[in-house]
């Protein structure tokens, strides 16, 4: 069995179409969670964090069956935006 890991990435105001940047790629399931909620916080919320499950060498490169499990989703879509502007 190939091992499991997370990807943390942070798109400012929770939008796939703003600025955005990795924050890390993770073994355990509970690190991942904790630097998502750390980078949230450390940025004053005007990044949101998404959690990925991947496995290793498994990618969606010609197989969109193959997409990770959203572990912890982005909030919907502006809400954000809409409270810290």
């Amino acid at each position: 069995m190939k091992p499991t890991i997370y990807t943390v990435h942070a798109y400012r105001w929770g939008d796939r179409e703003c600025h955005s940047y990795s924050v890390g790629v993770y073994g355990k399931k509970h690190a991942a969670l904790k630097a998502a909620e750390t980078e949230t916080d450390y940025r004053g919320g005007k990044y949101e964090c998404e959690v990925l499950e991947w496995t290793l060498d498994n990618g969606m490169a010609g197989n969109h069956d193959n997409a990770p499990k959203v572990i912890k989703s982005l909030p919907p879509m502006n809400t954000l935006k809409m409270h810290n502007v």
